[in-house]
Formats: structure tokens, sequence, C-alpha cells
């Protein structure tokens, strides 16, 4: 039955209608679906955190010295600690959603207006717009926009989230012309106004694109709403660049699954945080090219982070990472890789899978060995591997024959692998502060070294290798703080040494005020000493005169 008055309405009917209006034109700015799909897989990701976090708690065992009531008490306050920071990194989401939901409430009581005063036929009905536990049913029903799938951790189409916003669908099914039907005849819509009939559906409630997050300013730190916010626009807008350097807040240590979305970023700078995972989902971002994660706490890798085989440059340095996932290897195009300042004992074998990689920084962990796959890495160009436990390389090193620089100070090497005289092109090396008792010979065969440094030996380091001076392009050496006392003869051909350091150095061939004057000095003098040794040996040996003879004679 057609509820739209005959006559004019009466007064009472305007009333009702233009509180209606009025209700909704007065609705502050709804969330956006951009939003509300960040908030919804905020929710998933602290819940999935909190859950890994309670199952860690769980499964610690007991100290012995403690009574199991007492542990079992600090058990719960660690989980209740969980628990109440979860209840609050939760809340914006949680808020934003419930928000959402009494728009979806508003979308509906509004379309069944409609439909009353356009004489459709409904069952008017109550219903309770409650919104009960809004976590618990975006869990239950699947409300969130993506579901991860399997053990992959790649996004695809969830179909779930479909329900959520739907301030489009209402518009495009009722439409301007049907909204102005609300009002009936054209006496009807002249005494409510046009401006009143636009509202229902042109009110800032529902278009104006206001940001319903909060924070975010230039110097304000990123909450976790606002990083997935971040993370939306930029997969909706196809962002190419993703810079969250030092930005967000120090509570957050998990970022939100929805980072798989941005598969069009092909540069991501995460570093100067304190996220302690990366989500599964990071394996989605397929033209990824360069990743900056430096200066956080991560633990581990996902397994999926061997899915950017496009990754060319990654910087992890500064984080707590002990080991790399099996997948790694299939960073085949992998050109710069820093693990520096890690906590790392051991580099697997899978390293020599990187085949692209030309510079690789393993320094400051606790290294005690390289894998012999190294000498798979044919690419690589700079090697550094300073402040770690190593007391040999491989011989493997050797077949490293693009390797350029090659550091390892501060560690207890006590000799090299006599295969360094195949890298024909390295420049630099650095050997300071090891255990160094010997240097090769082969080393002297790469003529290309330019700087050597092998001071602070101390103890150990007695001599160099008397072939020193086929070095013909060396310009520095460093040989402080070691126990040589005399220098090879072979030293005069060094023409272009321009820097010679031999401080601490109980050197007596030269004598030290010969260094004072500078490496040419040293050079020259070298040059000198061994002229005058040669020209010694050279000078025929006197004949013995008559009364030696003589004297000899009587000896007899």
């Amino acid at each position: 039955m057609a509820v739209i008055p005959k006559t004019d309405p009466s007064p009472a009917y305007l009333q009702a209608v233009e509180e209606i209006t009025r209700a909704y034109k007065s609705l502050p700015p709804r969330p956006t679906i951009e939003e509300v799909e960040a908030a919804t897989s905020v929710i998933h990701t602290i819940n999935t955190s909190q859950h890994t976090k309670l199952e860690e708690i769980s499964s610690q065992p007991g100290p012995h010295d403690v009574p199991p009531e007492l542990f079992s008490l600090l058990q719960q306050v660690r989980k209740t600690q969980v628990l109440f920071h979860a209840h609050e990194q939760r809340k914006e989401a949680v808020h934003l959603v419930e928000t959402d939901e009494m728009f979806r409430a508003f979308d509906e009581l509004i379309q069944r207006a409609s439909e009353l005063v356009l004489g459709v036929k409904t069952q008017v009905e109550e219903r309770d717009y409650s919104l009960g536990d809004p976590v618990g049913e975006i869990i239950a029903s699947g409300i969130e926009m993506k579901r991860i799938d399997g053990g992959k951790g790649k996004v695809v189409d969830g179909g779930g989230f479909k329900g959520l916003v739907v301030s489009s669908s209402f518009k495009g099914r009722l439409g301007g012309g049907d909204l102005k039907g609300l009002v009936g005849s054209s006496s009807f819509r002249g005494k409510l106004g046009g401006d009143d009939l636009k509202g229902l559906v042109g009110s800032s409630s529902t278009n104006k694109p206001t940001s319903f997050i909060t924070g975010g300013g230039d110097t304000e730190k990123l909450s976790l709403m606002k990083v997935a916010a971040i993370i939306e626009n930029s997969a909706k807008n196809g962002e190419r660049v993703l810079d969250l350097q030092g930005k967000l807040m120090d509570k957050i240590e998990w970022l939100p699954v929805s980072l798989g979305k941005l598969s069009n970023v092909y540069e991501l700078n995460l570093s100067q945080n304190r996220i302690m995972a990366l989500p599964a989902t990071i394996g989605s971002l397929l033209a990824l090219t360069k990743l900056d994660v430096h200066s956080n706490q991560l633990i581990n890798l996902p397994e999926s982070f061997g899915e950017l085989v496009n990754l060319t440059d990654l910087d992890l340095h500064a984080n707590m990472l002990k080991s790399l996932p099996p997948s790694f290897g299939n960073l085949n195009n992998l050109s710069n890789l820093d693990l520096s300042s890690n906590l790392y004992t051991h580099l697997p074998d899978l390293i020599g899978k990187l085949t692209s990689l030309k510079k690789l920084n393993v320094e400051t962990n606790e290294l005690e060995e390289l894998p012999f796959s190294i000498g798979s890495c044919s690419s690589i160009v700079e090697l550094r591997l300073d402040f770690n436990q190593l007391k040999a390389l491989p011989e493997a090193i050797g077949k490293l024959e693009g390797l350029e620089i090659l550091s390892l100070h501060y560690n207890k090497v006590k000799r090299l692998p006599t295969t360094i005289g195949n890298l024909s092109k390295l420049r630099e090396v650095d050997i300071s502060f090891n255990e160094l008792e010997s240097i090769p010979e082969s080393l002297c065969a790469v003529v290309s070294i330019v700087k050597l440094n092998v001071g602070h030996n101390f103890a150990d380091l007695r001599a160099l290798p008397k072939s020193i001076g086929n070095l013909e392009m060396l310009e520095e050496l460093d040989i402080s703080d070691d126990q040589i006392r005399v220098l090879p003869e072979s030293f005069r051909f060094l023409s272009k040494l321009r820097v010679f350091r031999a401080d601490e150095t109980p050197l007596e061939v030269p004598p030290r005020q010969i260094i004072k004057l500078g490496a040419q000095a040293v050079v020259n003098y070298m040059a000198e000493f061994v002229a005058k040794k040669d020209l010694k040996f050279q000078q025929p040996k006197k004949k013995k005169g008559f009364w030696s003879r003589v004297c000899l004679l009587f000896r007899k």
C-alpha cells in the first residue's frame, strides 16, 4: 500500500521527512573505502601478532628455581600485557570499523524510507543495529578486503569485504531521480526545497573526501592505522616509491598484511623504525628492486622473501638476524647486499647462488668462517668482512677473479690462502688487526694492488714478502704495530708509493729518521742500501802482503 498522500502532505509528514534528511546530513565525514580496508588490515595484523606472542609465552619453559605457581602467574601477567597492548593498538581501527557499521545502518534506513514514500511495498520491522563485537565479527565473517592464500603469503581477492561500504551501491540503486521521488509531488518538493532533497546523497557525510584517520603530520610519528591508510592509498594510486624511514611510532612492531598490495612499488624504505617482523605478503611485491630495512629489530625473514626475484639492492644492516630463509637463494638479481651489524655466526651455502652479487657486506657479526660456496659469487667486486671472528679464508676465495676490495680487519686470521694470488683485479686489501703470521708471496703477483694494510698484527707479523717490490701500482702501505725489523730489498721498486706508515714498528732498516721523511725517502734509502751492499760484494779481495805470508809460514 502506497504511503504518498493523494493531496498535499500534512505538516507531520513533512516534518518526518525533514528530520530524516537532517539526521543524515548531520553525520560526520564517512570513512573512505581505503580507510576501512586499512582498518580491517590493521585488526587482522594485530590479531596475528597477538596470537603469535601468546603462543610464544605459552611455550616458554619455567626456570627450575621458580615455583610453578609463581611462574604460572608470571605467564598470565605477560599474556595480559600482550592483550592490553593489542587492545590499545586496535582502538583506532575498531572505532573506524564501528563507525562504518553505523553508516551502513543509516544507509539501510534511508533506503527503506525512500521505498516507503515511493509507494514500494515494504515490511517495516525493528532491527537490532547494535555493533556487538566488531573485532570478532571481522574475524568470523571475513570482512577483510583480502585474505592470505595458504602458506605462500600472496594476496588474493577476498570478496568478503564487498558489503562493508555500500554508499556507492546505494547511490547507484536509487540515483538522484529516485531520491527526488521520496517526496512525491512537485508541490511537496517545493515545500521541502531542492537543497534538502540533495542532502540525502550529496551531503558531506557521503561525498566529502575528508580523512577519517587522524594524525600523521610532517612532524608526527605514524600510527599503525595511518601506515595502513598510506599503504592503501599508495596501492590505489599505483605509487612507485614509498618512504617510511623513521616515521613509524615506536610501538609499531609489525606491518599490516596489506603491504602486499604494493604491487607497483619498486623502491621501499622501512629503515630506522622498530619493526620486528615483515609480513609474509611482502613476497607479492614483485616489482620491488630496492628494499631498505636497516636499523630495525628484525629477528628473521619470511620464507616468501625469496619471491622478490627482481630485487637488486637489499639493506638489512643493524638488525637482529641470525639466519636467512632457504628461499633467499632465489634472489638471482641481487647486486648489493648489506648484512652487517647482525648476529650471524655463519653464512649458509645458498650464498653461492647469488651469482649477480657485486657488493657483500657482513662486517660486525660473529662469523667464524665463510662457506666454500662463496667462490661461486663470480660477480663480486667488494667483500667486507671486518669485525668478525674469522680465523681463515677458504681457498675458494681465489675464484673471485673480479674482486677489487677485500677488507677483513679486526678478525683472527693467521694466514691467507695462496689462491689470493689469482685475484688479478684486487686494488685494496685490509688485513689489519688480525693475528697474521706471514703474507704469501703469491699476493705480490697481484700487481693491481693500490692500497695494502697489514698493520696491527702485533707480535705475529715479522716480515714482508721478499717480492713486495712486484706491486708496482702500490700507493699506500701500512705496517704499523708489527714486528718487522728489516724491509725487503725489493722495496726499492715501489716507485709509486706515496704513503708509508710504520708507527710503533721496530724497523732498523731503514732507520726511524728516514721513515719520518716520507714514503719515497724510504724507497730511495732502500735503493741506496742495496746498491752499497752490492758494491761491497763486487769489490775484489786484497792480496795478502809479504810479512803476512812470512807470519803464516812461522805459524805452520
